[in-house]
């Protein structure tokens, strides 16, 4: 992760850093995930207007993207 993603997180409450976690850990829907993080849906989409949490959830979408991606080419090189 680099350093611009961590000053993002930073800047973000710890309820808006649980809900981050829960829906980009991705095993259900956002609004399972946020719920799951003991936080509404209604602040999750509140949030999103926010743009600090909405940059640091883009990133850490592209993270977990770039991690995937990492992860299937590494099998392929394998196969």
């Amino acid at each position: 992760m680099n350093n611009q993603v961590i000053e993002l997180l930073a800047n973000l409450q710890p309820r808006q850093l649980a809900a981050l976690e829960a829906v980009v850990a991705g095993d259900s829907t956002i609004v399972e995930a946020v719920k799951s993080a003991g936080v509404s849906p209604r602040s999750w989409y509140q949030w999103l207007q926010e743009p600090t949490f909405a940059q640091a959830y883009q990133a850490l979408k592209r993270v977990r993207a770039q991690r995937i991606l990492a992860r299937m080419e590494g099998s392929n090189e394998r196969d």
